[in-house]
């Protein structure tokens, strides 16, 4: 059956899609498919040429290499899916303004140089998933994962959730200058605990030991924060005074601090 003038199509559930299927769907600009349960999308999807967003949530699919061919995708929707990788071939999305991750579980590798190379990106989302960041200094030869330097080569990212298990690891150039909107824990956080719902745009969790020296990467984030969250600062008299040498939080609407 031919549908090349289909523009959106909707699929859930335990449902087989025949191999050939996408080849007869060729317009398709949205495709959902909601709590699917193959591991890996039928090779006809490389057909969808105009395809713009794609989402796959809460999918059991695993092997996501194929998406790297639909190079006019703008939103990619793969939250709570099974996904355990982001391979190289995701690079090719450069048009991408949207990614998100949000609760992938069994996300461990994003390939270097991928998230980097999403020039176009607008909105992260990776509350709940992927917190195997390749620490600062590894040659680029040895990575195995992507790291957090990769934002900078982000100019349009606005929003991220994202959890940062060491302070240290916040880059401390340019993605934080350009972010409107934010949920970002920094340390050993439960990944429940994180990404709890949020009031405000800006949200900043931090959970660090007696040492509370912060780099310019996190000072320029306090700055920007309405709801502040802080743990594990023992032995601090005055937390806001020694967080930022006594600067000013102008947008600081709710602060939580917890021993």
């Amino acid at each position: 059956m031919e549908c090349s003038g289909l523009s959106f199509f909707h699929m859930a559930g335990a449902v087989k899609i025949p191999p050939n299927f996408f080849k007869q769907t060729k317009g398709l600009k949205v495709l959902d498919l909601f709590r699917m349960q193959f591991s890996s999308l039928p090779k006809s999807i490389i057909h969808l040429t105009d395809l713009r967003m794609l989402c796959l949530k809460e999918s059991a699919v695993d092997d996501i290499t194929i998406i790297g061919e639909l190079k006019n995708l703008e939103i990619l929707d793969l939250a709570e899916s099974g996904i355990k990788e982001l391979p190289k071939e995701m690079a090719q999305l450069t048009q991408l303004r949207l990614l998100d991750l949000s609760w992938c579980r069994e996300l461990e590798i994003i390939s270097p140089n991928v998230l980097s190379s999403l020039s176009e990106l607008k909105e992260l989302y990776m509350g709940g998933s992927f917190v195997e960041w390749e620490k600062e200094g590894v040659a680029e030869n040895e990575k195995k994962n992507a790291s957090l330097d990769e934002l900078n080569n982000l100019p349009c990212l606005s929003t991220l959730y994202v959890h940062i298990p060491d302070a240290q690891m916040i880059p401390k150039h340019r993605f934080v200058e350009t972010l409107d909107k934010y949920v970002i824990c920094v340390g050993d956080y439960n990944r429940f605990v994180c990404y709890q719902s949020h009031e405000c745009l800006r949200t900043l969790r931090l959970k660090l030991c007696t040492n509370i020296h912060l780099d310019n990467g996190l000072k320029m984030l306090l700055i920007k924060t309405e709801a502040l969250y802080l743990e594990g600062l023992e032995g601090v008299k005055n937390v806001l005074v020694e967080l930022n040498n006594g600067k000013d939080l102008p947008h600081l609407k709710r602060l939580h601090i917890e021993n």
